[in-house]
């Protein structure tokens, strides 16, 4: 029992981590005792049973640095919606950003129109406030830092009424004691970590789920 809860919690260290005091919950979670958990109701269930856009918005900074910064999030945030999300249909996310790239003028529509287009009952739209994969001042160091809001539209309702969720914010780092990476290496590794931490974090806020019971 004693190993193979020491290789659960290597594991766990060596593939995720949430940043601050989430890193300690995460651990909590991973060995809280049978009965030790409690259900956390999901604060947005209406994606369940509907077809649904993930649109990602990311300024032109990030994309010049990172080309592929909308498709892999997006990618990874479909993956945790239809492993969890009861009936759910994520648009591709290759077709999103394709209509993304397409249309030069995507950001200055309302949000119900653009779920529209793109042939969704909801559109999860998330504005990037950060999207990094290296340790700042450093060109060999990799540490992948996410950060923005994230919306939900209800497109069969008018632009005034049509937003449904907010999460003001919505962050993750990856590793978060200290970077990782020598001049040889690219970040690869840490983006696909941080990419499916921050897709796992928005995810459980449209299902219900377990954490540690604290006392």
């Amino acid at each position: 029992m004693r190993i193979k809860l020491a290789c659960s919690l290597i594991c766990a260290s060596g593939a995720l981590a949430l940043s601050g005091c989430n890193a300690a919950r995460y651990l909590a979670y991973l060995t809280a005792p049978a009965g030790g958990k409690q259900k956390v109701l999901a604060e947005f269930e209406g994606l369940a049973g509907h077809t649904v856009a993930v649109v990602i918005y990311a300024d032109q900074s990030v994309q010049y640095d990172y080309p592929y910064a909308r498709l892999g999030l997006s990618m990874a945030i479909a993956s945790e919606l239809r492993q969890h999300v009861k009936d759910i249909r994520v648009i591709a996310p290759q077709r999103v950003v394709a209509y993304q790239d397409q249309s030069s003028d995507w950001e200055s529509m309302n949000r119900v129109n653009l779920g529209r287009s793109l042939g969704a009952d909801y559109l999860v739209y998330l504005p990037l406030d950060e999207y990094s994969m290296r340790e700042p001042g450093s060109i060999s160091l990799f540490r992948g830092r996410i950060r923005g809001q994230a919306l939900v539209y209800d497109c069969a309702k008018p632009e005034r009424d049509a937003k449904v969720w907010q999460a003001d914010e919505l962050s993750v780092i990856y590793p978060p004691q200290a970077p990782a990476g020598e001049i040889s290496q690219d970040d690869s590794r840490v983006k696909y970590q941080t990419e499916k931490l921050f897709a796992d974090l928005l995810a459980k806020k449209f299902y219900t789920h377990e954490v540690p019971r604290f006392e």
